[in-house]
């Protein structure tokens, strides 16, 4: 009887888990981020200019690592902190640049990071999720 009911609990925990996984939001339907949410280190990316591309990163909906922030990374620098169903857009300099998103706190997930290949006039845009089974990632997305 208890073998029978550890298993079932075990495929109830993992029936939650990958119902839990985030889901991805339009860009149009994201909300951009306010400007308290925006660091330091990402005011100085805010204006285009000449040979600047646009970035756009946005977190997926869902409850799964709803309690905390996503910490946006850009070449190793925090520039931002976006929550489920938002968007940041930066302008960065032409060329490979790393894009990263770590959630805040106690959050399941840990950094992930994307190279991104910047052209002047060009949009990127990058989605962070977090799968069922508690793995997070940063993708190129053209949702």
């Amino acid at each position: 009887m208890k073998i029978i009911l550890k298993i079932g609990f075990n495929a109830l925990l993992l029936l939650s888990m990958a119902s839990c996984s985030t889901t991805p939001v339009s860009t149009k339907d994201s909300k951009l981020i306010g400007e308290s949410q925006i660091l330091e280190d990402g005011k100085k990316l805010l204006t285009p200019s000449k040979n600047t591309g646009e970035i756009i990163i946005k977190r997926d909906s869902g409850i799964f690592g709803g309690a905390c922030a996503t910490l946006i990374y850009i070449d190793g620098k925090s520039v931002a902190e976006i929550d489920t169903s938002e968007k940041a857009i930066f302008y960065l300099p032409e060329g490979e640049h790393f894009i990263g998103a770590e959630p805040t706190g106690i959050c399941v997930g840990g950094l992930a990071e994307v190279i991104a290949n910047v052209k002047a006039g060009s949009t990127l845009v990058f989605r962070y999720g977090i799968m069922g089974n508690g793995n997070s990632g940063i993708y190129p997305t053209s949702f």
